[in-house]
């Protein structure tokens, strides 16, 4: 789990397996409406939209603001609703089938704010250990990536249900790819990951793989583009002994050929890393599976060290 990778050290013993299928989602809210400081409107309209969905679900509401959590209480009064909503303390010990997390970070957070939020470990272990069979995290991602930075803990909660779980996104396809996000794995993705992987252990076997790393992660340079902030790379090669990205690969569909927001965001990218002296390597989709293909890009790299 989360909490015994990043709190324990892997010391925890489980004695409970999860069964349940998506037991990680997590919900991208895109235009977040907050009504007051430290609310997310949207979120608390997508938490009853989940409730009226799973109506049989045991489930518990966690937010950091009380102002949030009254909120969301308000809403669920009016659809004559209940479900369990509180800050941390209200959960101590409380285990439930569902925990949903509202983040409740808009456009109005402020920098502060989420510096208080990101490394509170007691909020974020409590919200992680009282989901029995599954935990959601709502959050807005545009403006989660441009507050993330440092040591990250809530930053690395995201990337772990990303990683290891399902993203839902409250948005069209094509204006997420103007953004410069993918909406969902595909299943391409996840051939090319294992093609590389493969790869890359017989290439160097000190290096590891990260998939969707936010732009601003790896490129230190600033630049005053909304992309800078908001972009995301598909796969990242980093060397295991200093966490030190050294090759970038792009997965690319038609899009990349026919749509020109994607083609001028394409070219975006390559400016970033061109900056920061890192390597960009396009693949197309129907590559995804080329291991030989794969094989022989990350070879030359190696031996030359470009």
């Amino acid at each position: 789990s989360f909490n015994n990778q990043k709190f324990y050290k892997n010391r925890l013993k489980i004695k409970s397996k999860v069964q349940e299928e998506k037991p990680l989602v997590f919900v991208d809210i895109k235009d977040p409406v907050a009504t007051d400081k430290n609310t997310s409107l949207s979120e608390a309209e997508e938490i009853v939209a989940y409730l009226k969905a799973h109506p049989d679900e045991k489930a518990g509401i966690i937010t950091p603001f009380v102002k949030q959590k009254e909120l969301i209480e308000g809403l669920l009064k009016e659809e004559g609703i209940f479900a369990e909503v509180g800050t941390i303390h209200a959960f101590q010990g409380d285990e439930k089938d569902v925990i949903l997390f509202s983040s409740a970070i808009t456009d109005r957070t402020l920098p502060g704010t989420y510096n208080w939020l990101k490394n509170n470990r007691e909020l974020i272990n409590v919200a992680t250990s009282r989901a029995r069979k599954r935990l959601v995290l709502y959050s807005c991602e545009r403006r989660l990536l441009e507050l993330a930075g440092g040591d990250d803990d809530f930053f690395d909660l995201y990337q772990y249900i990303k990683s290891n779980g399902e993203k839902k996104v409250k948005e069209n396809e094509n204006r997420s790819r103007a953004l410069g996000f993918k909406p969902y794995s595909s299943q391409t993705e996840a051939e090319f990951m294992e093609t590389l992987g493969h790869a890359l252990s017989i290439c160097d076997q000190n290096c590891f793989i990260r998939q969707e790393v936010p732009v601003k992660k790896i490129v230190p340079k600033e630049f005053p583009d909304p992309l800078y902030y908001t972009g995301q790379f598909d796969f990242v090669i980093f060397r295991k002994t200093t966490d030190k990205p050294l090759i970038v690969f792009e997965l690319d569909g038609p899009e990349h050929d026919e749509d020109e927001a994607v083609k001028a965001r394409d070219r975006k990218k390559e400016e970033f890393l061109e900056s920061c002296g890192l390597k960009l390597v396009r693949v197309k989709n129907s590559y995804a599976r080329r291991y030989n293909y794969i094989k022989e890009i990350l070879a030359g790299f190696f031996q030359t060290g470009r």
